[in-house]
């Protein structure tokens, strides 16, 4: 028993190496703790509860020359925090601690010591070496066996059983930071918890809490260490749910303390889209506080989010105005302009005309991919009636009658073409004749133009199955197909065949119409991880985008143009 458990290691208590992603979701308080003993790169370190996740270590990492981790755990109280802390700057060096705080650190202390999934390590808490590793040496073997068998089930993105980052300490919420976020109603069907109110709580370990707060600011102020101490965000239930006089005294208290900074409650906190739940706010939230601390200016920051307390100010959160971050958006999606009424995919010169002058007497104002990125990352406003134009698979046609068009009207469009289709009138090598494409010399006029920006329709997985028969391997969309590391492998290629081929003339914001309109989190994740801040689907709607909210841009509506739409219902 006691050899399984020490090569298996599920909590991260004797193994150097292996799945650190694991053991830091089976206990974090050991595993953090082991991982960082391995490394000596890091001099900053947040430390808190899992309210302090959302605060990257990367993000930190923009600005300044400190390499920063996340060590927090869940379930912290000040104790943890405390003692975290001392261990940190007399055994890691460090020279400076990013603290966040809230409410909650004063409602338990001191618990879950006995509990496999709690107990700290005997270097940070001092307590008997032989009986914690005793413990976890003969510990029950189905943990063992539940990491075994979860690691013939990871996957490249997170599943329950590995939430974490080890290099950073962070949560690993590539798939909820690319999920659409949508219309508040859609959001609040989506996750209906944020529609109750929250039972009261009690805050009865307030003393012991400001106690061990005093003792470890007392601490790093001895060992010429930062402190950056943190209220961080709480949505408008999490906040109600602390009487008025608690709040009032943790603020009295808290103020004769140290300096802060406190994000607890603005107009952020009365929107639920900026948070995953109602106790942990996205990490563009995250981000957010972090560009406040830093003083940067250039991203979106709502004008009473976070004030800056010096020490014996008596400061408290205002009464938050509701602020709409919201932008409006209909992106329309065309292909190729000719003759075939059957085809819903296509129409004649006529009908693009009839959409070009509906939109002119409607007072839509045509948008751009920067126009979109300019309202999510700097705030910047929108038309009051915007309109994106798509145009799918580079058709040549796009060239010849969409771009005079666009000239004559001045208005702006986005270009998606498949990068194995440009310059061709045959399906790929086959010979197999098709719709001709425009090519790169056109490319870089219509760019060149400041009327049509270009982003990817993929570089070869809009295949057509009909031409591909002897192909076993066909890629129609982006959805996964076969062995995972091979699917991975193929995508990523075909995005950087697409740049490649595309040579420098794709718009910097980086955009993707998903073909078919299909995708999964897999490919969302990737196509995230390669630069892609804007998707695009097939599912028909109007899209609201929200500032500072990245994801917001992600999947977002198309309504499909055919020969047959009624463009004053789709313009009403």
């Amino acid at each position: 028993i006691g050899a399984i458990n020490f090569y298996m290691d599920p909590f991260g208590v004797f193994r150097k190496d292996g799945w650190f992603a694991y053991r830091m979701t089976r206990n974090p308080r050991t595993a953090k703790i082991t991982y960082l003993n391995n490394k000596d790169n890091y001099d900053a370190y947040i430390v808190g509860s899992s309210g302090s996740s959302p605060l990257l270590a990367q993000s930190f990492n923009k600005y300044g020359k400190r390499n920063y981790y996340n060590a927090f755990y869940y379930g912290a109280d000040m104790k943890d925090v405390k003692e975290t802390v001392k261990y940190l700057v007399n055994k890691r060096g460090a020279k400076e601690i990013v603290l966040p705080i809230t409410f909650s650190f004063a409602e338990s202390y001191d618990t879950g010591d006995n509990d496999l999934h709690y107990k700290m390590k005997p270097e940070v808490d001092g307590k008997n070496k032989f009986e914690f590793y005793l413990n976890y040496l003969f510990s029950d073997m189905r943990y063992a066996y539940d990491m075994y068998k979860s690691s013939k089930k990871k996957s490249y993105i997170p599943s329950g059983f590995d939430v974490f980052i080890p290099d950073s300490g962070n949560y690993d919420k590539r798939v909820r930071d690319t999920e659409n976020i949508g219309s508040l109603e859609n959001y609040l069907n989506l996750y209906p918890d944020f529609k109750f109110e929250k039972a009261k709580i009690e805050t009865k370990y307030k003393d012991q809490f400001f106690s061990d707060l005093e003792d470890t600011v007392k601490f790093l102020q001895e060992k010429n260490v930062k402190l950056r101490l943190i209220m961080y965000p709480l949505y408008k239930t999490a906040f109600n749910a602390y009487p008025k006089a608690d709040i009032d005294e943790f603020y009295r208290r808290l103020n004769k303390i140290s300096d802060y900074w406190d994000f607890t409650y603005s107009s952020i906190s009365l929107d639920p889209r900026y948070f995953y739940d109602t106790a942990h706010y996205r990490n563009d939230v995250g981000d957010m506080m972090i560009y406040k601390i830093f003083g940067d200016k250039e991203h979106f920051i709502p004008e009473d989010f976070g004030t800056f307390v010096k020490k014996g100010q008596d400061v408290r959160p205002q009464i938050a105005k509701k602020e709409n971050f919201e932008g409006k958006i209909l992106n329309l999606m065309l292909h190729h302009i000719g003759q075939d009424k059957n085809n819903p995919a296509i129409i004649d010169e006529n009908k693009l005309i009839e959409l070009f002058e509906k939109i002119k007497e409607k007072n839509y104002t045509t948008i751009s991919l920067k126009d979109i990125n300019d309202f999510v990352e700097k705030g910047k406003a929108l038309p009051e009636k915007s309109i994106l134009l798509t145009f799918d698979d580079g058709y040549k046609s796009n060239y010849t009658k969409v771009y005079p068009l666009l000239k004559k009207y001045n208005y702006k469009a986005l270009y998606f073409p498949i990068g194995v289709s440009i310059g061709k009138d045959t399906y790929k090598e086959s010979g197999i004749k098709i719709i001709p494409h425009y090519d790169l010399n056109q490319i870089e006029e219509m760019k060149n133009s400041k009327l049509v920006e270009f982003g990817s329709h993929t570089f070869d997985m809009h295949q057509v199955e009909k031409y591909e028969k002897e192909n076993p391997d066909i890629h129609t969309s982006l959805l996964r197909q076969g062995d995972e590391k091979e699917y991975i492998s193929y995508l990523k290629n075909d995005i950087k065949n697409f740049e490649e081929k595309m040579n420098g003339l794709m718009s910097p914001y980086k955009a993707m119409a998903y073909p078919l309109g299909l995708h999964d989190n897999l490919s969302d994740v990737i196509v995230k991880e390669k630069g892609y801040n804007i998707t695009f689907t097939t599912n028909e709607g109007e899209n609201i985008i929200l500032k500072g909210l990245k994801q917001s841009t992600f999947s977002m509506n198309r309504i499909n143009i055919g020969p047959e739409t009624d463009l004053e219902q789709v313009l009403k």
